[in-house]
């Protein structure tokens, strides 16, 4: 089982669970999903709204929950019959669903956990040999390379580097840095196989599941 955390134009925020995720990627590909990032602003709009409402971080995070599981069912319409009929909305429904055979596609769980924690709390659960992280830059930078053009890609990182890094940033609903410290933690009791690559182009999925040096690996020892 392959885990794929998409993180880019289109299926911001949407897990995807298959045994060959990049045919399923390259189909929503195809029907020309989320242009110009409208996911990302559409969960920037809402979680705005609630907070200028008055809205709590957790009011504002079952927002967005509901915002992540709308994008899912948008790309599981797109991937088709080789999609489950239903998107999980718990963990302990995950191992039933990928029983299945088909993919499986989630969104967020619960308040307090980006995607990118359902990312590595559903690849522990499903023993999944690898998770591919794929965002919108290249992988891991010293710095967020788009502020600093200078900043540095990582070609490996030790997992408690990772961590540290994660605890010195704030977290917040629909902004989660890099990986927040939850989704980190699990994936070092898991010790989770996990690369993140760049979604821009499909053919870096290929490469992350051949080993070979592409993006950032995370590194156990």
């Amino acid at each position: 089982m392959i885990l794929l955390k998409a993180y880019d134009s289109i299926g911001k925020g949407s897990l995807l669970l298959a045994r060959m995720p990049i045919q399923l990627f390259q189909r929503v590909s195809e029907r020309n999903l989320e242009r110009s990032g409208s996911f990302h602003s559409i969960l920037i709009y809402y979680i705005a709204t609630a907070r200028k409402l008055g809205g709590d971080e957790s009011t504002c995070d079952l927002l967005g929950i509901q915002i992540t599981r709308a994008n899912a069912e948008l790309v599981r319409l797109a991937i088709g019959s080789m999609a489950s009929s239903k998107i999980p909305t718990t963990l302990s429904d995950l191992p039933h669903f990928v029983g299945s055979g088909k993919a499986v596609v989630m969104g967020g769980l619960q308040p307090g956990q980006s995607t990118n924690a359902v990312a590595a709390l559903a690849a522990e659960i499903t023993r999944a040999e690898i998770l591919v992280n794929g965002t919108d830059v290249d992988g891991v930078y010293t710095e967020d390379p788009k502020k600093n053009p200078k900043a540095k890609l990582i070609r490996s990182v030790h997992v408690d580097k990772l961590l540290s890094w994660a605890m010195g940033g704030e977290v917040f609903a629909g902004r989660y840095e890099l990986l927040d410290p939850l989704a980190i933690k699990i994936m070092q009791r898991a010790r989770i196989p996990t690369r993140f690559v760049s979604l821009g182009d499909p053919g870096n999925i290929i490469a992350a599941l051949q080993g070979k040096d592409i993006g950032t690996k995370v590194v156990y020892s």
